[in-house]
Order: structure tokens, then C-alpha cells, then sequence
């Protein structure tokens, strides 16, 4: 008995050796396995942060430098062929009461003579293949919030995006005159600001949009201008940031009425705004519990906050015609 207890011993020795081994080398693997994974992360940051930059690059283009800084125009040089809709004095009232969270209304913006004309430009329009184009929430599938149809006026000429052609010219002479001089109450209102605490200076867009709420249809449900919703911190939310930032930069929303003077109640087509109405020239639309309700009459001026101001288009029983251009800052 005695002499089998060292041997005894030598096979436990080596059992446990050979135990310590075995757990050596399934530790050596289990941490091989796990160095893959800084080395294949390593491996792979290069290319993630590839695509990171080149998603943020497509959003810049895409939602500011292409909308916006690519061709957008200082007030002055957007005022370089025609003159304003406004005069300083009245420009200059105008920003007291856009500061003070107000819609400003002005009427009588084009002459009778003027919208006459104009009329006929805009039926020729409105009869051109491709001349006017579902909005894009519609073409999107969603005709749940506007069901408008609209173009894009730009200088030197205007174009619009035909599925066929390419490009198909879009306005008469009487059309242009309304798309230049909307561009160019920039000016009126950054002389306007001169004098007040803060000066503005505008960042002009080329272009300007007309859109069309036809007989029975037409209409745009409450929203405002601006960007709705911060970013976050995530990635989804800095790719909507970036991907909005002429959004982002709309300062002022200008909209100007193409359609007759006469523009009874009972047509519709009214656009109702959660705030108070500064009427500078003309009659004091009516409020009833916080909401002012303007009505579509040719040759009337509305400007207000792009940001602040929500606001709708109810549906109208006759065609209506409304040219908007937001102004950056």
C-alpha cells in the first residue's frame, strides 16, 4: 500500500497539470476571440466613418446647399431688375409687428389692370402638359395634409421638372413681374430694419412657389414653416438636422395672392393663422378664438414668422392661386 502511494500522488499531480494546461489554452482562446472584435471594429471604423461622412455630405448637398446657398441671392442683387412690393416705411412697420409675433396683411399690392393680366398667364399654366406638378407629399403617397399642385418660378428663366421633357418653361411676362418683385420685398424690409434694434439681412432663394388649390380639393392642413422638431443626439436626428437646413434658415414666410380682387367668404380657401393680424392697408380680417382668418384676394401681401405661425389653407370651392417665397437668414 505504501509503495502505490507515490505513484498515487504522481497521477494527481499530473491530472492537475494537465488540468491547468487545458484551462490555459481555453483561456488563451477565449481571449484571442475576444481581441477579434477590437481588431475587426478597428478594421471597419475606416469604412464606417466613410459612409458617416459621405450621408452627411448627401444631406448638406441635399438640404441646404442645393435649395438654398447654391443660388440663393443677397436681397440687393434679387432686387437688381425690378422694384418691391413695399416701400421702406411700410416694410419697416411691417418687421415691428412680425417681432411682436403678428401676421401682417397689405392689400392692394398689384394694380386691377395687373391681376386682369395675370389671369391669363396663369390659365395658360394651368393648361400646359407638366406645367403644374402634385406637391411632393402627394407624389410621396400622403394627400392627407395638402392636395395642392405647384411649380417653381426661378430666374433667369422659369422650369419645373416634367417626367417626359426634362425641363418645360413656365410663365408669362405678367407671371415673371410677380415672381420678381416677390423676391425683392427683401430689400424693402431689410431698409426697414435699419433703424430697429436688429438689422436684417435675408438670404434669397431663386426661385418662388406658385400653387394651385383647385374647385373642391383644395387644402393644407395646420403646420408651420419651420422646423418642427430638434435634432436629438443620434444619427437619424443629426441626418434630419443637416438634411433641413434651408429649413432650418427660413426666416420670413411672404405670400402674395395671384387670384382676382373679388374673393367673396363663401368661396373658401381662407388662410386661418393661430395669431393676431396686423392689417397695414386694407380691412382687418376677422378672429374668432385666436384663429384670424384671411381670404385669398388677389393682389393681397401676408407675411409672417416661418417658425412662430401656424397656420392652414381650408378648402376652397374655386381655384386658387398663392405665390410664396421664404426669405433666410
Amino acid at each position: 500500500m505504501l509503495a502505490l502511494r507515490p505513484r498515487c500522488l504522481r497521477l494527481a499531480n499530473t491530472h492537475r497539470l494537465a488540468s491547468g494546461l487545458a484551462g490555459l489554452a481555453q483561456a488563451k482562446e477565449e481571449a484571442a476571440k475576444a481581441a477579434e472584435w477590437p481588431t475587426a471594429l478597428r478594421a471597419v471604423l475606416p469604412f464606417l466613418g466613410l459612409v458617416g461622412a459621405g450621408t452627411a455630405a448627401h444631406a448638406f448637398y441635399d438640404g441646404l446647399w442645393v435649395p438654398l446657398l447654391r443660388d440663393g441671392q443677397s436681397a440687393e442683387k434679387a432686387a437688381e431688375e425690378t422694384q418691391p412690393l413695399l416701400d421702406t416705411h411700410v416694410a419697416a412697420a411691417a418687421l415691428k409687428h412680425l417681432e411682436g409675433g403678428e401676421v401682417v396683411v397689405v392689400d392692394g399690392v398689384l394694380s386691377g389692370s395687373l391681376l386682369a393680366d395675370l389671369q391669363r398667364d396663369l390659365q395658360s399654366l394651368a393648361s400646359t402638359p407638366g406645367g403644374l406638378l402634385p406637391n411632393p407629399k402627394v407624389q410621396a403617397g400622403n394627400s392627407e395634409v395638402r392636395t395642392d399642385r405647384v411649380c417653381y418660378l426661378r430666374d433667369p428663366q422659369s422650369f419645373s421638372p416634367s417626367d417626359e421633357t426634362g425641363q418645360v418653361p413656365l410663365g408669362g411676362a405678367v407671371l415673371q413681374l410677380c415672381h420678381r418683385r416677390l423676391r425683392a420685398t427683401a430689400l424693402a424690409l431689410e431698409a426697414g430694419s435699419r433703424d430697429m434694434s436688429r438689422k436684417r439681412t435675408f438670404v434669397v432663394p431663386a426661385w418662388t412657389q406658385l400653387a394651385q388649390y383647385t374647385d373642391g380639393s383644395g387644402f393644407y392642413k395646420w403646420h408651420t414653416d419651420g422646423l418642427e422638431q430638434g435634432s436629438g443626439f443620434n444619427p437619424f436626428g443629426w441626418y434630419f438636422w443637416l438634411q433641413r437646413g434651408a429649413v432650418r434658415r427660413r426666416s420670413i414666410t411672404a405670400i402674395l395672392y395671384l387670384n382676382e380682387e373679388d374673393w367673396p367668404s363663401v368661396a373658401g380657401g381662407a388662410l386661418r393663422c393661430r395669431a393676431t393680424v396686423a392689417a397695414l392697408r386694407g380691412p382687418q380680417p376677422p378672429t374668432a378664438n385666436g384663429v384670424a382668418e384671411i381670404l385669398p384676394k388677389g393682389g393681397r401681401l401676408v407675411l409672417f414668422d416661418s417658425h412662430k405661425i401656424e397656420h392652414e389653407v381650408v378648402a376652397t370651392r374655386r381655384d386658387r392661386w398663392a405665390l410664396t417665397v421664404w426669405l433666410h437668414e
